[in-house]
Parts: structure tokens; C-alpha cells; sequence
């Protein structure tokens, strides 16, 4: 009787478990599908011009910059708790060069109070990165539009130096000086 009464428990509390999982997985789905029709409200509000992909969930568009770099990818991840931009320049840095990158971008972050730069050691993707916390309330549209913009601008910014570093007309030093004077004048 007491393993048939202990059988019984523990089959209502995997029961009870298995819908709150439910009931907290279509909340995250209305809220991703809520911030979903936010960020492609503000794209359609501004004209930008953008490619969407449901099954990632992620909004994709390029921007002209002015740079040695000419433009950047900006890619829109959404998720239930946030919404992500990421300014992808169109090039990556070499192996021989990603240690150097890192370090550049290392020392310009300080630069910058919203976001930051990234670099992937195994392929050298490098951008600019501005994410929006949105897990108590969902983003306004010009939080959207100016995190978006913030993350093509910073991009911007560093973009001649980047590249600079990339060519080899400048040291690691002259661009961050380079990047700091723009910034801090």
C-alpha cells in the first residue's frame, strides 16, 4: 500500500512538473513572438530593408557605414529575455592577426559604455555588439531603433582603425589612440 501511495505521489508531482514546464515554454513563446512583431515594427517604421528567418528567429541587414569597412551586417537575435544586435564587419580578421584584434578590441571596449566589440578566435567573425534586456517589459520602439543605430555607429567609429590594424598601417597602439581620439577628442 505504501509503494502503491508513493507511486501515486510521484506521478502527480511529474504530472504537475510537466505542465508548469508547458505553461512557462508558451510564455517564452508569446514573449519571443511579442518582441518578434516589435523589432520588425521599428524595421518597417524606419524603411530599413531586412531579411527575416523564422526558424533562427533572427532579423538580418546591412548597413553602409562610413569606413574603410563600408558597411556592416546587422544581425537581430531575439530571444524570451532579450533582443541583440550585432554588427558584423564583412571581414574577418586573419589567423595571423586575431591575437593582436583581441587585444585591440580588449582595449577600446573601455571606450564605449553600451556594448562591446567581439572577435570569434576560430573564424575571425568581428562586430559590435548592443543587447537589450527585455525579460520584466517589452522594448519601446526607440529603444529598439537606438540600440540598432548604436550598433552600427560603434562599429562605425572603430571601422578605419580596424582595418588600419588588419592592413598594417598602423600599430596596435596608433589604432587604439586613433579610436580614442574620436571618442574622447
Amino acid at each position: 500500500m505504501k509503494k502503491t501511495i508513493a507511486l501515486v505521489l510521484a506521478l502527480v508531482f511529474a504530472l504537475s512538473l510537466t505542465v508548469a514546464f508547458a505553461e512557462n515554454d508558451a510564455q517564452k513563446a508569446a514573449w519571443v513572438a511579442s518582441k518578434t512583431n516589435a523589432v520588425r515594427t521599428m524595421f518597417d517604421t524606419e524603411g530599413y530593408k531586412y531579411d527575416y528567418s523564422s526558424d533562427r528567429n533572427r532579423f538580418k541587414a546591412t548597413f553602409s557605414i562610413n569606413s574603410e569597412m563600408k558597411e556592416v551586417t546587422v544581425w537581430t537575435f531575439i530571444n524570451y529575455d532579450l533582443v541583440e544586435f550585432n554588427a558584423d564587419y564583412p571581414v574577418n580578421a586573419p589567423e595571423d592577426k586575431v591575437d593582436e584584434v583581441a587585444v585591440f578590441f580588449t582595449r577600446i571596449n573601455e571606450f564605449f559604455r553600451i556594448g562591446q566589440f567581439y572577435m570569434g578566435y576560430e573564424d575571425g567573425l568581428m562586430g559590435y555588439k548592443v543587447v537589450v534586456y527585455t525579460e520584466e517589459a517589452d522594448p519601446t520602439q526607440d529603444c529598439l531603433y537606438w540600440a540598432l543605430r548604436l550598433s552600427v555607429r560603434e562599429a562605425e567609429i572603430a571601422g578605419d582603425a580596424l582595418n588600419d590594424l588588419l592592413t598594417g598601417a598602423m600599430t596596435l597602439d596608433e589604432a587604439v589612440d586613433a579610436v580614442d581620439s574620436i571618442i574622447n577628442g
